[in-house]
């Protein structure tokens, strides 16, 4: 019995080995197999290498070509329609600002690296108004002479037809250029002229501070800008400042001139003015009559005519007086002088709010005036 157990156990270690060597096989071979395709996937690997190296070579022989051809560095020949679809839009024209118009054009063809033949095209579609009624009959004189339009004559007929007329002086106007309005309005004329001269930076400098109102000029040409930048910053700045400056204050106070109605004698100089008033509706001083007592008792006469206005003559109202006048303070319509009356001092308080001027009543008394009774002042 033992021994034939043993014999079954030994036949079963037998099987075990035997799967163990064909699985240890099997493995082997598929280990030999992973190899091979690694290598095959290197192989594949360099030799993409290779070819996208290659592909740079040319590519970079190719762009050095172009750019000996086309200075500026863009490869003409490439068209982007993408780029043009995106977020670039082709400027319009209708028949105003050609030179604008073009500048943009170019820059856009620029950006876009659109071709020559493509140009046109692009121009056609966004063309509108008297500007492509124009293009159509020049594609159609063009097409009668069976000739190919290229950029450079459709720029040039275009500007022949909607540029100046060729007898403007920029320059001249731009030397001429003087500030008569804001300082904004000459900042536009000028920046719209200097537009179209070639001129440097410091030219235009100088035309620009030679321009300006004085009162603006002197202090910017104080600070010595060496660019228009920093001139049009310090001129902003100074017209602030002038115009703070400048601010009206407090109204002039009205002048009244009141003529009396009646002949009144000055006691200290002696003349006498007598009025000829017309009775109508509306009372008009037409001529004064002024007459001078002298020292002999002869009287003086001379007449004056007096064209002035309704407005100004008034006739003598109720007598006013301020409340400064009647508490003796003084503000920025007072005014206080010292006046004489033979040997005696007065100080005399002016002041604009009232129509008459007070006499104290001490004084009046040490001076001898006569005194007469009027109604209350209100």
């Amino acid at each position: 019995m033992a021994i034939g157990t043993r014999a079954q156990e030994v036949s079963k270690l037998a099987l075990a080995l035997e799967e163990q060597d064909k699985a240890i096989f099997e493995l082997k071979g598929n280990t030999s197999n992973t190899n091979t395709r690694i290598d095959q996937l290197a192989e594949l690997i360099s030799g993409l290498t290779l070819q996208q190296n290659r592909l740079m070579q040319q590519l970079q022989i190719g762009e050095s070509n172009s750019s000996r051809h086309n200075p500026t560095g863009t490869d003409c020949g490439y068209y982007s329609a993408a780029t043009r679809i995106g977020k670039l839009e082709f400027p319009r024209f209708g028949g105003d600002g050609v030179k604008d118009w073009l500048y943009r054009c170019e820059q856009f063809f620029e950006m876009d690296r659109t071709a020559d033949e493509l140009k046109l095209k692009l121009v056609v579609i966004h063309l509108e108004g008297k500007a492509l009624q124009w293009h159509q009959a020049y594609m159609r004189a063009v097409a009668a002479e069976s000739r190919v339009v290229k950029w450079e004559d459709y720029v040039a007929a275009v500007v022949a037809r909607f540029g100046d007329t060729g007898y403007e002086d920029p320059m001249a106007d731009l030397k001429n250029l003087r500030q008569s309005g804001s300082l904004k309005e000459y900042m536009d004329e000028f920046d719209a002229l200097a537009n179209k001269v070639d001129i440097k930076e410091t030219d235009a400098l100088s035309h620009f501070l030679g321009g300006l109102k004085t009162e603006i000029q002197l202090p910017v040409r104080m600070f010595h800008p060496t660019t228009l930048a920093q001139a049009y910053s310090l001129a902003k700045l100074q017209e602030l400042t002038y115009g703070a400056l400048h601010k009206p204050g407090f109204p002039a106070p009205k002048l009244h001139h009141l003529f009396p109605s009646s002949s009144s004698v000055h006691p200290s100089t002696g003349l006498n003015t007598h009025s000829k008033v017309n009775t109508t509706a509306q009372p008009r001083l037409t001529t004064a009559t002024l007459s001078k007592t002298t020292g002999n008792g002869e009287v003086m006469e001379e007449e004056v005519d007096k064209d002035q206005e309704e407005e100004e003559v008034q006739e003598m109202s109720a007598p006013q007086i301020s409340l400064n006048a009647l508490l003796g303070t003084r503000s920025f319509q007072t005014m206080r002088v010292v006046g004489t009356v033979g040997r005696k001092l007065l100080h005399i308080l002016v002041d604009s709010g009232s129509t008459h001027n007070f006499l104290n009543a001490d004084m009046g008394r040490k001076l001898g005036c006569s005194t007469e009774r009027v109604p209350a002042v209100k």
